[in-house]
């Protein structure tokens, strides 16, 4: 009988896989995979938490960001503060900064990650997860086709309940205080028109292509939470953005030998570099507020 502790949660939770992991194990001995891989799967969880190690408490965030690394999976999760009218009061970085945060992370360390982030109550303990935010994120992630993290539909339902109007205090203008980086959302593919074959993302369940929000994780992430020592992203050409792209997604001897297999690959890679190109038309230093329609 196990002694472990059981949590009902209301909140977060965000499911990410790494890509190309069982190409990075066949490809590699054990000897490559102890000396370089068994480091990033020990840390970058908890780099991502705490800003690079920037926050290593969590001090800086209202509620503390959890996680768990099993083999190629990455889990965050983050108890919400949820209201009766749904908002959820939030100061500081939340688990989408730290979702944010991880991606760009993982991908400078040669293991791309894709993900999905839900919303509802589950159960949490030292050796499980249960509920049905964890299976709304596993499907989610499990159909997309790129490097990044998207929103499950139970996520844009409690965003549609925030409060994203900036308020006034003492004359000075805040931004709104919910968990939601209104400046790291992305709605596509409206807000970027450089999908090249914007259904090839998503396997969609209807035909009909499907309005998605994303995180991103472009130098964005870098500035906003000083990441030091990280190459530039966002690139000034598309070709200098794919090259760095396939550098990372074919790194630790993951690019396919197979045409078949490459093909596949290749399909995220160029979704993964329309969305980071894309994210060259939205200034830096713009502010992006993400009312969605009520």
């Amino acid at each position: 009988m196990s002694n472990s502790r059981i949590k009902k949660i209301n909140g977060f939770f965000a499911f990410f896989d790494i890509l190309g992991f069982q190409a990075m194990i066949n490809n590699n001995d054990l000897e490559y995979l102890g000396s370089k891989i068994v480091n990033l799967l020990e840390t970058i969880d908890d780099k991502a938490i705490t800003i690079n190690g920037q926050d290593v408490d969590q001090n800086l965030s209202l509620r503390k960001t959890g996680s768990l690394v099993f083999s190629d999976t990455i889990i965050l999760y983050e108890e919400a503060l949820q209201k009766d009218d749904g908002t959820i009061p939030s100061i500081g970085p939340s688990i989408f900064d730290k979702s944010a945060i991880l991606l760009r992370l993982a991908f400078e360390e040669g293991i791309p990650i894709r993900g999905a982030i839900s919303y509802g109550d589950y159960l949490v303990s030292d050796r499980y997860f249960l509920g049905k935010p964890i299976i709304e994120a596993y499907s989610l992630e499990k159909r997309s086709k790129w490097s990044g993290a998207l929103f499950c539909d139970s996520t844009i339902e409690i965003m549609k309940k925030q409060d994203f109007k900036p308020k006034s205090f003492r004359g000075i203008e805040v931004p709104s205080l919910n968990p939601f980086p209104k400046e790291l959302i992305i709605k596509f593919p409206s807000d970027s028109s450089s999908f090249t074959n914007p259904s090839s993302l998503i396997k969609e369940k209807t035909s009909s292509l499907k309005t998605r929000f994303a995180l991103r994780w472009d130098d964005l992430v870098k500035e906003r939470y000083l990441l030091k020592d990280i190459p530039n992203l966002s690139l000034d050409s598309r070709e200098k953005i794919e090259k760095r792209i396939e550098e990372m997604f074919y790194s630790h001897n993951k690019k396919p030998t197979e045409k078949e297999e490459m093909a596949k690959v290749q399909v995220k890679v160029q979704n993964t570099v329309d969305f980071i190109y894309g994210c060259l038309d939205i200034p830096i230093n713009r502010t992006m507020v993400y009312c969605p329609d009520k």
